[in-house]
C-alpha cells in the first residue's frame, strides 16, 4: 500500500496596519474615492462588485500612508532552570 503526503498550504498572515497614527490624508484621500464609487452607482452593479471595490479603496490606500504594523515577539520563557 502506498501513501502520498500531501502538503499543506498555509494561509498568509493577514496584513495589519498600525492605526495608531493613522493621518489626515489617508482620511481625506478615502473619503474622496468612497464620493466617486456612490456617483457610479448604478442599478447594474452587484453587492459583491461594490464591496470588493470599497475593499481595493481601503487596502490601498492603507498600503500607501499607513506603515505596517510590527510584531513584537516576546522572550522565550521556556528555559530551563536549574535547582
Amino acid at each position: 500500500m502506498k501513501f502520498r503526503i500531501r502538503r499543506v498550504k498555509r494561509q498568509r498572515k493577514p496584513v495589519r496596519y498600525d492605526v495608531s497614527e493613522v493621518n489626515d490624508q489617508y482620511r481625506v484621500d478615502v473619503k474622496n474615492k468612497f464620493l466617486t464609487l456612490l456617483e457610479q452607482d448604478s442599478e447594474d452593479t452587484t453587492p459583491k462588485e461594490l464591496w470588493e471595490d470599497v475593499k481595493h479603496v481601503v487596502n490601498d490606500e492603507a498600503q500607501a500612508t499607513n506603515p505596517r504594523q510590527k510584531i513584537m515577539k516576546s522572550p522565550r520563557t521556556s528555559k530551563l532552570r536549574r535547582c
